[in-house]
């Protein structure tokens, strides 16, 4: 429970702008996930997704791309390739690469990212809405 409170402290941080401080949390948790749970645990996977998109959001493009790849990777193996969760990691791996300036893998994955979200959550959905926007 604690460990699920900080990570919901660290999705406010971001959400309040506080980047920094909410990368340096899901870095913490990520950590401490690893070593208890294991790289392939959901909830870790779930801990380097934040940690990739919050660093997304400071800038750190590369980095950000390179753990939402390991998150995506890791959910469509545990969670299957149409999983929310899975499609989530799927589009935020998606702006880290546009921001990366990868462009061709972006719009490759956008599209396989959009068809998975149209399937799975319909045409009118806000996420995928986000997902055809990109």
């Amino acid at each position: 429970e604690t460990l699920e409170a900080t990570s919901l402290q660290g999705q406010a941080l971001v959400q309040a702008g506080r980047l920094q401080e909410a990368a340096t949390i899901h870095a913490d948790l990520r950590t401490i996930h690893r070593e208890t749970l294991g790289e392939n645990h959901v909830t870790t996977l779930q801990a380097t997704h934040h940690l990739g998109a919050t660093l997304r959001l400071t800038g750190a493009h590369g980095e950000a791309a390179r753990l939402l790849t390991v998150a995506h990777a890791g959910r469509r193996r545990r969670l299957g390739a149409e999983d929310p969760e899975t499609l989530e990691s799927a589009h935020e791996l998606c702006l880290a690469l546009q921001a990366a300036e990868k462009r061709v893998e972006a719009t490759k994955l956008a599209q396989a990212t959009l068809a998975g979200r149209k399937r799975v959550l319909g045409e009118t959905h806000a996420e995928t809405r986000q997902t055809a926007s990109l």
